[in-house]
């Protein structure tokens, strides 16, 4: 883990090997009393206009080939993103001496950040239709028809069953967990086979990993996954997290169904049909519902997230019947 004192010194020098002749002001972007990971900071060029971000990672095989990774991803992801409006930042250098990864610095809010501003979710509508539009943009390189398999989704769930029959975890309300359990093996049944598309997926996409920068341009960030997957993953992982982070004084599920026909008026995918969408908006409920272990709802944020994971998985975002 990193610590501030040694992440402050090792920013300075892997800023030093980038630009020797310059001398950097540094914003740490994590919380100095704590450990950490992967430390963060945003760079300023003394006496000039340049901004960077250096993001450093544990210096070991495993936190080198981490920050490498991500260096990697993020310089062939934006050379392969076509359109200028949605992008990311741009890889300026790899220090491998202090697992250090130094990007361009892009002025932009989260939308996490943007949806406390909201006071409606019309307000909502196009930052979500640009959110669809970069995921779309991001996974087209790499996406490609294939046949859907529920199998190993269903396996996963069946393992967390096991753990919970073994009393190694405890599936808060199991008896309703598995009422939705089994209306899930029946949607798999008809999922099976059908049309879908797969990818290099983001793997972490969520609000706070979406910057609205300016003159319309958009960025995705912190994304260091490999692997193909299912496409639908981002789309799924995204509209939950602003099912679960939208305030839920205001969060009428027609509302959320609102929401994801905004985001997908942006994501291109015209190969998966709904079927394939309600299976895995269902399964990624359960697994996030079978995650929450009964002692964790003592935390009113943990009881939030199984409320709406409750819901999610008993009611399409797309508008379909059970």
């Amino acid at each position: 883990m990193l610590d501030a004192d040694y992440s402050v010194k090792a920013a300075r020098r892997a800023l030093h090997a980038f630009l020797p002749d310059e001398e950097f002001a540094l914003a740490s972007l994590k919380d100095p009393t704590k450990l950490y990971g992967t430390w963060v900071f945003r760079c300023k060029t003394r006496g000039k206009n340049s901004t960077f971000v250096c993001k450093l990672s544990t210096p070991d095989a495993a936190g080198r080939a981490k920050i490498l990774n991500q260096y990697q991803r993020l310089k062939s992801t934006h050379a392969a993103m076509k359109d200028p409006l949605l992008t990311t930042p741009q890889a300026l250098a790899f220090v491998e001496k202090d697992c250090a990864l130094i990007m361009q610095h892009v002025k932009g809010d989260s939308l996490q950040h943007l949806l406390l501003q909201f006071s409606n979710l019309a307000e909502a509508n196009t930052h979500l239709q640009n959110a669809g539009r970069w995921i779309s943009s991001f996974q087209q390189p790499t996406m490609h028809p294939a046949a859907f398999d529920a199998k190993p989704h269903m396996n996963w769930l069946l393992k967390k069953l096991q753990r919970h029959d073994e009393k190694l975890i405890v599936i808060p309300d199991h008896d309703a967990f598995m009422m939705e359990f089994h209306q899930l093996e029946q949607r798999a049944a008809a999922a099976q086979g059908l049309p879908s598309t797969r990818c290099v997926t983001h793997k972490d996409f969520h609000l706070g990993n979406l910057l609205f920068g300016r003159k319309g341009a958009v960025y995705g960030i912190d994304f260091e996954n490999k692997k193909e997957d299912d496409a639908l993953r981002d789309v799924i992982s995204f509209l939950f997290d602003f099912a679960i982070k939208w305030p839920s004084s205001a969060t009428a599920f027609d509302s959320l169904q609102t929401a994801a026909a905004a985001f997908l008026a942006g994501y291109a995918d015209p190969a998966t049909p709904p079927v394939v969408f309600a299976f895995f908006q269902k399964f990624s409920a359960l697994n996030g519902w079978s995650g929450l272990n009964d002692r964790d709802l003592a935390n009113q944020s943990k009881r939030h997230r199984l409320t709406c994971l409750k819901l999610l998985a008993q009611t399409s975002l797309l508008g379909l019947t059970r």
